[in-house]
């Protein structure tokens, strides 16, 4: 008996493709990728990249070069956080006695950061009442990531 390595199912050019293979293997059968983000400061704010990835299931992180991974359950009372200040951006992850974890990065990021919180906010509301997420039908530019009207070909930003 095989069993096939689940499917990424990002938005194209969404993920790196340096971080593909390292987060395919983290994938557990029938997990889908809903988005990510590659953040690329560490908490002492030293350039380092990582990245965010909410799954249909959990929120899972790889900080640094070690390629050590972290995974959170979806669970209710948790919260998402973005922040921003003085050219910084932030995501906390809290529930309602700790914060869980917490990423920075710089504002060339902060599109994707708040899809990202967006996104879980979305799944984790599906996940605790057990109704389907209902899928945006947005698009979105390529580059930078900004909404796009359905009859939008051109970026506005």
């Amino acid at each position: 008996m095989t069993t096939e390595a689940p499917a990424l199912t990002t938005l194209s050019g969404e993920m790196p493709s340096i971080w593909r293979e390292a987060v395919q293997k983290q994938l557990r059968p029938q997990e889908n990728v809903l988005a990510t983000l590659e953040v690329d400061l560490d908490q002492q704010l030293r350039f380092v990249k990582g990245l965010v990835v909410l799954t249909n299931q959990r929120l899972l992180s790889c900080a640094g070069t070690q390629q050590v991974w972290t995974s959170w359950g979806l669970q209710a009372g948790q919260k998402l956080l973005h922040h921003d200040h003085a050219g910084v951006g932030h995501i906390d992850l809290l529930d309602a006695s700790a914060l869980l974890g917490s990423w920075r990065f710089t504002l060339g990021q902060n599109l994707l950061a708040i899809r990202l919180a967006d996104q879980f906010q979305a799944q984790l509301e599906s996940t605790v009442s057990g109704r389907p997420l209902a899928q945006a039908l947005t698009n979105f530019c390529p580059s930078c990531k900004a909404p796009l009207e359905p009859d939008q070909e051109e970026c506005p930003v």
